[in-house]
């Protein structure tokens, strides 16, 4: 995008895991922790880095700040274009 004269422009693909919002808390903190953990196993490390994947392990609380600014990122560029989403 940059050599295309928009620079700091970006879109990025994420993958994460969600599931209903009433989902206790410790079902969701002990899900976080074996997904992270095997995130970072070399095997899983070596097997995303060959496709170009960066892993960020984190907290639930990271991964919805992160959607919460991807959405808020995209409405604006949605609006400023006038696209319209249902």
């Amino acid at each position: 995008m940059a050599e295309a004269g928009y620079p700091g422009a970006e879109a990025n693909t994420f993958f994460g895991l969600v599931g209903p919002r009433a989902t206790p808390t410790p079902i969701v903190t002990r899900l976080n922790s074996l997904i992270n953990e095997g995130l970072r196993t070399p095997d899983i490390m070596g097997l995303l880095s060959k496709t170009g994947t960066e892993v960020h392990p984190g907290s639930p609380a990271d991964f919805a700040a992160y959607i919460a600014a991807q959405h808020g990122r995209w409405v604006e560029v949605g609006q400023a274009a006038h696209v319209h989403v249902n």
